[in-house]
C-alpha cells in the first residue's frame, strides 16, 4: 500500500479507511483538539445526555399541547431554534459514532443500518420544521386547484371614512398575551395611522354587549334555555343581521313594525353569517345551495356545494 506521510508518528495511507483509522489511533504527548472534539461528539457519554434532554422536551411539548394546543407546542417546543440545534448535536453524534467503527465490516450491517435510520429521521425532521409550507387546499368535487391556503392569519383593517384597506401578517404568540405590539400595516398609511396589538387570547369565547347612547337605537338581550342548553345573545332594533338570530328552533326578530309569519319565518337549513371588512351579509343555506350568492361590496360569490 502506497505511503503518504506521517502525521505526529501516525502513518497515513490513501485508502480513505485507514486515513480515518491511523487518524483515530495517533498517540502524542500533548492532546490535539480536533481528535479531543471528534471523541467527545463521538461518545456515548453525549449520546446519553442528549436523548434524555430530547425525552423532556418531547414530553413538555405533549403537555403543552394538551394544555395549550398544537401551536403553543410548535412555537414552544418542536418549531423553536433550540429544539433544531438538539436534534443537529444528535445527528452528528450519531454521525461520529459510526466513523468509529471504520473499516465497516459484516457484521456492522445492523449497526450502520439502525444509525442511518435515525440520521434520515433527523434530517427529515430538521428540513421539515426549516422548509414545510403549511396550509390546505380546497378542492370542488369534478375540478381542480392551483391555490393553496397558508395558515398565516392576516388583520384586515377598514378605514370607513377613507374607504381605504389595510392588512398586517399577524404572527400570534404561543400564549396568552398582554401588552403593546406595533403592527406594521401594508400598504403605509398615508395619513399617519398606527395599530397596535394590546392582547392576544388562543383560546377565548366572544360574548356580545351592549351600552346605553342617547339617539342610539333600541337593543335586547334574550335567552333561550331547556334543561340541555342555554343560547343567547343580543338584538338591535331594524339593524340587519344584529336585528334577528336562531336560537335552536326559534327564529327571533327585533324590529318597530310588526313582522309577518312569512318575513319572519327561519329556512328549514338555516342561514349562513357571512362577515368581511366592508359589513355582514346573512346567507340562507337552502338558496346557496341551489345558486352563487353575491357578497356584496366584495368581488366572491358563495356557492354551497354538499349539506349534511
Amino acid at each position: 500500500m502506497p505511503y503518504v506521510g506521517t502525521y505526529n508518528d501516525a502513518i497515513l495511507f490513501t485508502r480513505p479507511s485507514y486515513l480515518i483509522q491511523g487518524f483515530l489511533q495517533m498517540k502524542q504527548s500533548k492532546p490535539d483538539l480536533v481528535l479531543t472534539v471528534f471523541k467527545f461528539f463521538a461518545s456515548q457519554a453525549l449520546a446519553i445526555v442528549l436523548l434524555s434532554v430530547l425525552a423532556v422536551a418531547l414530553a413538555a411539548g405533549t403537555i403543552i399541547e394538551s394544555l395549550y394546543g398544537a401551536t403553543a407546542a410548535q412555537k414552544l417546543i418542536y418549531f423553536n431554534l433550540w429544539f433544531e440545534m438538539l436534534l443537529f448535536i444528535l445527528g452528528v453524534n450519531v454521525i461520529f459514532s459510526t466513523l468509529t467503527r471504520l473499516p465497516w465490516k459484516k457484521q456492522h450491517i445492523g449497526f450502520l443500518l439502525t444509525h442511518a435510520g435515525i440520521i434520515l429521521i433527523l434530517v427529515g425532521s430538521l428540513l421539515t420544521s426549516r422548509f414545510m409550507i403549511d396550509g390546505s387546499v380546497v378542492i370542488e368535487e369534478g375540478k381542480t386547484s392551483d391555490q393553496i391556503i397558508l395558515n398565516k392569519p392576516l388583520v384586515l383593517l377598514h378605514h370607513l371614512h377613507e374607504g381605504v384597506g389595510y392588512w398586517v401578517e399577524f404572527r400570534p404568540p404561543a400564549l396568552a398575551w398582554n401588552g403593546r405590539r406595533p403592527l406594521k400595516l401594508r400598504p403605509e398609511p398615508k395619513n399617519g395611522l398606527k395599530a397596535a396589538l394590546l392582547a392576544y387570547y388562543p383560546h377565548a369565547q366572544a360574548k356580545q354587549g351592549a351600552v346605553v347612547q342617547a339617539g342610539g337605537p333600541a337593543a335586547l338581550s334574550v335567552s333561550l334555555q331547556n334543561k340541555f342548553a342555554d343560547a343567547g345573545g343580543w338584538l338591535v332594533q331594524d339593524n340587519g343581521p344584529m336585528s334577528a338570530m336562531q336560537l335552536g328552533p326559534a327564529f327571533i326578530h327585533f324590529a318597530k313594525n310588526e313582522v309577518t309569519p312569512e318575513s319572519a319565518k327561519s329556512p328549514e337549513k338555516g342561514f349562513l353569517l357571512v362577515t368581511h371588512p366592508q359589513g355582514t351579509q346573512k346567507v340562507p343555506i337552502e338558496k346557496a345551495l341551489k345558486e352563487k350568492i353575491k357578497i356584496n361590496q366584495t368581488p366572491f360569490e358563495l356557492k354551497i356545494v354538499r349539506f349534511f
